[in-house]
């Protein structure tokens, strides 16, 4: 059974706990988006 939770909560959380210069983003297609914009590639194995 899913519990819902604020979204302001689970995010101070997450950023509470995540490595310094790490950004939390919404979808991980934004992610790829934004590094293959900077140059970077994304390759899953």
């Amino acid at each position: 059974m899913r519990v819902p939770h604020d979204a302001t909560v689970v995010y101070d959380e997450l950023r509470t706990h995540i490595l310094p210069g790490v950004h939390l983003v919404p979808a991980m297609v934004v992610a790829v988006e934004q590094a293959t914009r900077a140059g970077l590639s994304y390759h899953r194995q």
